[in-house]
Protein backbone atom coordinates (compact mmCIF):
# COMPACT_ATOMS: atom_id res chain seq x y z
CA UNK A 1 0.00 0.00 0.00
CA UNK A 2 1.47 3.34 -1.17
CA UNK A 3 2.13 5.60 2.31
CA UNK A 4 -0.01 9.29 1.96
CA UNK A 5 1.84 12.60 2.72
CA UNK A 6 0.06 12.48 6.41
CA UNK A 7 -0.32 8.48 7.04
CA UNK A 8 2.17 7.35 9.84
CA UNK A 9 5.69 5.36 8.40
CA UNK A 10 5.67 1.71 9.53
CA UNK A 11 7.35 1.16 12.75
CA UNK A 12 7.09 4.80 14.25
CA UNK A 13 5.76 5.74 17.25
CA UNK A 14 2.82 7.48 17.52
CA UNK A 15 4.40 10.20 19.19
CA UNK A 16 6.88 10.39 16.30
CA UNK A 17 4.19 11.13 13.55
CA UNK A 18 2.53 13.84 16.13
CA UNK A 19 6.51 15.34 16.16
CA UNK A 20 6.49 14.99 12.45
CA UNK A 21 2.91 16.65 11.75
CA UNK A 22 3.39 19.25 14.01
CA UNK A 23 6.99 20.35 12.16
CA UNK A 24 4.48 20.77 9.27
CA UNK A 25 2.74 23.38 10.44
CA UNK A 26 3.49 27.04 9.84
CA UNK A 27 4.13 29.38 12.56
CA UNK A 28 0.57 31.19 11.68
CA UNK A 29 -1.07 27.67 11.90
CA UNK A 30 0.37 26.68 15.38
CA UNK A 31 -0.94 30.33 17.21
CA UNK A 32 -4.24 29.68 15.41
CA UNK A 33 -4.50 25.99 16.51
CA UNK A 34 -2.80 27.40 20.18
CA UNK A 35 -5.07 30.11 20.88
CA UNK A 36 -7.77 27.59 19.90
CA UNK A 37 -6.75 25.01 22.04
CA UNK A 38 -6.62 27.93 25.12
CA UNK A 39 -10.49 29.06 24.05
CA UNK A 40 -11.57 25.15 24.70
CA UNK A 41 -10.57 25.22 28.27
CA UNK A 42 -13.65 25.88 30.76
CA UNK A 43 -12.60 28.73 32.92
CA UNK A 44 -15.30 28.56 35.64
CA UNK A 45 -15.00 30.70 39.12
CA UNK A 46 -14.04 27.10 40.85
CA UNK A 47 -11.20 26.74 38.31
CA UNK A 48 -7.26 26.48 39.68
CA UNK A 49 -6.93 29.53 36.85
CA UNK A 50 -9.12 31.59 39.27
CA UNK A 51 -8.20 34.51 40.27
CA UNK A 52 -10.40 35.64 42.60
CA UNK A 53 -9.80 31.91 44.89
CA UNK A 54 -8.63 32.73 48.53
CA UNK A 55 -4.54 32.71 48.91
CA UNK A 56 -3.54 30.20 51.53
CA UNK A 57 -3.40 31.66 55.20
CA UNK A 58 -0.08 30.18 56.56
CA UNK A 59 -0.35 32.63 59.85
CA UNK A 60 -3.52 31.15 60.69
CA UNK A 61 -2.51 27.64 59.27
CA UNK A 62 0.28 28.00 62.63
CA UNK A 63 -1.25 29.91 65.23
CA UNK A 64 -4.78 27.20 64.98
CA UNK A 65 -1.79 23.79 65.06
CA UNK A 66 0.55 25.77 68.13
CA UNK A 67 -3.12 26.71 70.26
CA UNK A 68 -4.32 23.28 69.99
CA UNK A 69 -1.29 21.42 70.57
CA UNK A 70 -0.92 23.36 73.52
CA UNK A 71 -3.92 23.28 75.20
CA UNK A 72 -4.33 19.27 74.26
CA UNK A 73 -0.55 18.80 75.88
CA UNK A 74 -1.51 20.96 78.87
CA UNK A 75 -4.59 18.55 79.57
CA UNK A 76 -2.87 15.60 78.83
CA UNK A 77 -0.26 15.71 81.20
CA UNK A 78 -1.98 17.80 84.24
CA UNK A 79 -3.16 14.53 85.92
CA UNK A 80 0.32 13.34 85.63
CA UNK A 81 2.40 16.66 86.44
CA UNK A 82 -0.57 18.64 88.56
CA UNK A 83 -3.26 20.85 87.95
CA UNK A 84 -1.48 23.51 89.73
CA UNK A 85 2.23 22.93 88.33
CA UNK A 86 4.17 25.68 86.74
CA UNK A 87 4.89 23.86 83.62
CA UNK A 88 1.14 23.05 83.31
CA UNK A 89 -0.41 26.76 84.05
CA UNK A 90 2.67 28.15 81.84
CA UNK A 91 1.44 25.77 78.83
CA UNK A 92 -2.50 26.50 79.83
CA UNK A 93 -2.12 29.95 79.63
CA UNK A 94 0.49 29.77 76.59
CA UNK A 95 -2.59 28.23 74.39
CA UNK A 96 -5.39 30.67 75.28
CA UNK A 97 -2.80 33.20 74.16
CA UNK A 98 -1.76 31.39 70.99
CA UNK A 99 -5.84 30.62 70.19
CA UNK A 100 -7.02 34.34 70.62
CA UNK A 101 -4.09 35.22 68.63
CA UNK A 102 -5.90 33.13 65.84
CA UNK A 103 -8.87 34.49 66.15
CA UNK A 104 -8.08 37.76 66.01
CA UNK A 105 -5.43 36.84 62.58
CA UNK A 106 -8.40 35.33 61.50
CA UNK A 107 -10.91 38.21 61.85
CA UNK A 108 -8.21 40.87 60.10
CA UNK A 109 -7.33 38.65 57.77
CA UNK A 110 -8.27 39.54 54.20
CA UNK A 111 -7.66 35.41 52.92
CA UNK A 112 -8.75 33.84 56.52
CA UNK A 113 -8.25 30.29 56.56
CA UNK A 114 -11.38 30.08 59.15
CA UNK A 115 -13.61 32.83 58.39
CA UNK A 116 -15.18 33.69 61.97
CA UNK A 117 -18.64 34.97 60.01
CA UNK A 118 -19.79 31.18 59.83
CA UNK A 119 -19.86 31.15 62.93
CA UNK A 120 -22.88 33.45 63.01
CA UNK A 121 -25.38 30.35 61.61
CA UNK A 122 -26.32 28.23 64.09
CA UNK A 123 -26.97 25.27 62.25
CA UNK A 124 -22.73 25.65 61.70
CA UNK A 125 -22.08 26.58 65.65
CA UNK A 126 -24.14 24.24 67.37
CA UNK A 127 -23.02 20.76 64.69
CA UNK A 128 -19.30 21.49 65.66
CA UNK A 129 -20.30 22.14 69.42
CA UNK A 130 -22.38 18.81 68.95
CA UNK A 131 -19.60 16.82 67.45
CA UNK A 132 -17.69 18.06 69.77
CA UNK A 133 -19.12 17.10 72.90
CA UNK A 134 -20.49 13.70 71.31
CA UNK A 135 -17.02 12.72 70.49
CA UNK A 136 -15.71 13.65 74.04
CA UNK A 137 -18.11 10.78 75.58
CA UNK A 138 -17.59 8.40 72.86
CA UNK A 139 -13.66 8.60 72.49
CA UNK A 140 -13.60 8.66 76.09
CA UNK A 141 -15.72 5.71 76.76
CA UNK A 142 -14.34 3.80 74.35
CA UNK A 143 -11.00 4.40 76.16
CA UNK A 144 -11.11 3.18 78.86
CA UNK A 145 -13.79 0.49 78.49
CA UNK A 146 -10.62 -1.23 76.68
CA UNK A 147 -9.04 -1.56 80.36
CA UNK A 148 -12.23 -2.27 82.35
CA UNK A 149 -12.44 -5.44 79.54
CA UNK A 150 -8.90 -5.86 80.07
CA UNK A 151 -8.11 -5.37 83.23
CA UNK A 152 -11.43 -6.13 85.68
CA UNK A 153 -13.10 -8.73 83.65
CA UNK A 154 -10.20 -10.18 82.61
CA UNK A 155 -9.94 -10.51 78.85
CA UNK A 156 -7.49 -10.43 76.47
CA UNK A 157 -6.47 -7.85 74.00
CA UNK A 158 -8.54 -9.40 71.35
CA UNK A 159 -11.31 -10.62 73.28
CA UNK A 160 -11.56 -7.12 74.23
CA UNK A 161 -11.19 -5.31 70.70
CA UNK A 162 -14.19 -8.08 69.78
CA UNK A 163 -16.47 -7.09 72.01
CA UNK A 164 -15.74 -3.54 70.95
CA UNK A 165 -17.79 -4.24 68.04
CA UNK A 166 -21.45 -3.92 69.08
CA UNK A 167 -20.44 -0.27 69.58
CA UNK A 168 -19.35 -0.42 65.62
CA UNK A 169 -22.36 -2.48 64.63
CA UNK A 170 -24.65 -0.12 66.12
CA UNK A 171 -22.72 3.40 64.11
CA UNK A 172 -23.28 1.78 61.12
CA UNK A 173 -26.79 0.59 61.78
CA UNK A 174 -28.00 3.90 62.77
CA UNK A 175 -26.09 6.27 60.53
CA UNK A 176 -28.21 5.77 58.11
CA UNK A 177 -31.70 5.65 59.60
CA UNK A 178 -30.51 9.53 61.07
CA UNK A 179 -30.85 11.12 57.75
CA UNK A 180 -34.66 9.57 58.03
CA UNK A 181 -35.35 10.91 61.24
CA UNK A 182 -34.03 14.38 60.22
CA UNK A 183 -36.42 14.35 57.43
CA UNK A 184 -39.25 13.75 59.88
CA UNK A 185 -38.66 14.96 63.07
CA UNK A 186 -35.81 17.82 62.00
CA UNK A 187 -31.90 18.03 62.27
CA UNK A 188 -32.02 19.60 66.13
CA UNK A 189 -34.07 16.95 67.13
CA UNK A 190 -32.41 14.05 65.96
CA UNK A 191 -28.72 15.56 66.97
CA UNK A 192 -30.53 15.81 70.39
CA UNK A 193 -31.66 12.81 71.06
CA UNK A 194 -28.21 11.15 69.76
CA UNK A 195 -26.35 13.28 72.67
CA UNK A 196 -28.67 12.01 75.31
CA UNK A 197 -28.37 8.15 74.00
CA UNK A 198 -24.28 8.91 74.35
CA UNK A 199 -24.96 10.26 77.78
CA UNK A 200 -27.54 7.78 78.60
CA UNK A 201 -25.56 5.16 77.69
CA UNK A 202 -22.00 5.76 79.34
CA UNK A 203 -24.37 6.89 82.84
CA UNK A 204 -25.37 2.88 82.27
CA UNK A 205 -22.16 2.06 81.91
CA UNK A 206 -20.84 3.80 85.21
CA UNK A 207 -23.59 2.98 86.95
CA UNK A 208 -23.09 -1.27 86.48
CA UNK A 209 -19.71 -1.50 86.29
CA UNK A 210 -18.96 -2.44 89.90
CA UNK A 211 -16.56 -5.07 90.85
CA UNK A 212 -18.83 -7.46 90.34
CA UNK A 213 -19.89 -6.22 86.86
CA UNK A 214 -20.39 -8.72 83.83
CA UNK A 215 -19.71 -7.81 80.38
CA UNK A 216 -23.65 -8.21 79.84
CA UNK A 217 -24.22 -5.88 82.79
CA UNK A 218 -22.31 -2.80 80.57
CA UNK A 219 -23.43 -3.92 76.95
CA UNK A 220 -26.65 -1.92 76.95
CA UNK A 221 -24.91 0.97 77.51
CA UNK A 222 -22.26 0.50 74.93
CA UNK A 223 -25.29 -0.32 72.60
CA UNK A 224 -27.07 3.31 73.38
CA UNK A 225 -23.61 5.02 72.88
CA UNK A 226 -23.32 3.75 69.08
CA UNK A 227 -26.51 4.49 68.44
CA UNK A 228 -26.43 7.55 69.62
CA UNK A 229 -22.79 8.49 68.03
CA UNK A 230 -24.53 7.10 64.38
CA UNK A 231 -27.70 9.42 65.01
CA UNK A 232 -26.03 12.56 65.80
CA UNK A 233 -22.49 12.57 63.75
CA UNK A 234 -24.50 11.71 60.58
CA UNK A 235 -27.13 14.54 61.08
CA UNK A 236 -24.29 17.46 62.46
CA UNK A 237 -21.64 16.48 59.72
CA UNK A 238 -25.14 17.38 57.32
CA UNK A 239 -25.87 20.15 59.10
CA UNK A 240 -22.52 21.34 59.15
CA UNK A 241 -20.88 21.03 55.87
CA UNK A 242 -24.39 21.90 54.54
CA UNK A 243 -24.60 25.56 56.12
CA UNK A 244 -21.72 26.60 53.81
CA UNK A 245 -21.39 27.53 50.49
CA UNK A 246 -20.39 25.05 47.70
CA UNK A 247 -16.90 26.78 47.51
CA UNK A 248 -16.14 26.56 51.23
CA UNK A 249 -17.43 22.67 51.35
CA UNK A 250 -13.49 22.22 51.90
CA UNK A 251 -13.08 24.32 55.17
CA UNK A 252 -16.66 23.22 56.51
CA UNK A 253 -15.09 18.82 56.50
CA UNK A 254 -12.10 20.92 57.90
CA UNK A 255 -13.75 22.35 60.23
CA UNK A 256 -15.99 19.24 61.15
CA UNK A 257 -12.32 17.27 61.32
CA UNK A 258 -11.28 19.19 63.94
CA UNK A 259 -14.16 19.29 65.92
CA UNK A 260 -14.40 15.29 65.72
CA UNK A 261 -10.06 15.16 66.69
CA UNK A 262 -10.50 18.02 69.52
CA UNK A 263 -13.26 16.68 70.70
CA UNK A 264 -12.14 12.71 70.98
CA UNK A 265 -8.49 14.30 72.63
CA UNK A 266 -10.13 15.23 75.44
CA UNK A 267 -12.10 12.34 75.94
CA UNK A 268 -8.71 10.32 76.36
CA UNK A 269 -7.10 12.81 78.36
CA UNK A 270 -6.74 10.46 81.25
CA UNK A 271 -7.59 6.76 81.84
CA UNK A 272 -8.65 6.90 84.93
CA UNK A 273 -11.47 9.39 84.67
CA UNK A 274 -14.67 8.47 82.77
CA UNK A 275 -17.31 5.69 82.90
CA UNK A 276 -15.97 2.59 84.01
CA UNK A 277 -13.20 4.02 86.01
CA UNK A 278 -15.34 3.11 89.31
CA UNK A 279 -14.25 -0.23 89.14
CA UNK A 280 -10.66 -0.30 90.42
CA UNK A 281 -7.70 2.41 90.35
CA UNK A 282 -6.47 1.65 86.95
CA UNK A 283 -2.84 1.18 86.50
CA UNK A 284 -0.64 3.92 85.42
Amino acid sequence: MKATRNSVPPGSSRRSALDSAAARLTPAERAERGRAARSAVPRDRHSAYDPSADRPDPGGSALSILGLGLLLWAIIEAPTEGWGSPVVISVGLASIVTLGAFVGWEARSDHPMLKLSFFRDRRFAIAAAAECLGLFGLFGGLFVQTQFLQFELGYSPLQAGLRILPVAAAVVVSSPLAMIAARFAGARLTAAIGLAAIAGGLWQASAASTTAATYGAVLPGMLAVGVGAGLLLSTATNSLVGSLPQRDAGVGSATNGVAIQVGGALGVREPGQGPWSNARPWPR
